[in-house]
């Protein structure tokens, strides 16, 4: 993982500091391992590190503190090391949130199929029903039951 400038100085300056003990840093300290362009350059790296908790700044805003989220990455294998944590964290809950919203349009998608084919089905019960109900009828009307046709041959006999 490639990591920023300012992200290496916050690293370098949590492992210089220790806990409940004031480290005055000063931009001559980072010259072999870093150049800056300004002195502001350094002051906004620190206020970066003061924002995310690690450290207090006091006095001269050279006089560093750190604080106990920054003594816990410090424990923790430093900045970068919290930084590839935090990272490899992210695209874990984006990897756990893609497979929720699969599911969910999987299941959503299956109710529809249920509930479109349990439509069809009861429709298609419904007209066999009708059509079975028409075709008892009209049998009935032009094929009478074989009992009425024994009384109708049993009377023409009789009447003869």
């Amino acid at each position: 993982m490639e990591f920023s400038k300012e992200d290496r100085v916050i690293e370098w300056v949590i492992n210089k500091s220790k806990f409940a003990e004031c480290v005055i840093i000063e931009q001559s300290h980072f010259k072999p391992d870093f150049e800056f362009e300004t002195p502001r350059e350094l002051d906004n790296i620190l206020k970066l590190a003061e924002s995310h908790n690690l450290i207090d700044r006091k006095g001269k805003r050279t006089l560093i503190w750190l604080t106990q989220k920054g003594y816990d990455v410090q424990k923790a294998g430093g900045w970068l090391n919290y930084l590839e944590k935090q990272s490899i964290k992210l695209k874990k809950e984006d990897e756990r949130q893609s497979k929720s919203d699969q599911i969910s349009d999987l299941d959503l998608r299956s109710k529809k199929f249920d509930n479109k084919l349990g439509r069809k089905i009861l429709i298609a019960g419904f007209i066999i029903a009708v059509l079975g109900f028409l075709i008892n009828l009209f049998t009935s009307k032009f094929f009478p039951p074989e009992s009425q046709n024994v009384k109708q041959n049993i009377q023409i006999e009789a009447d003869k």
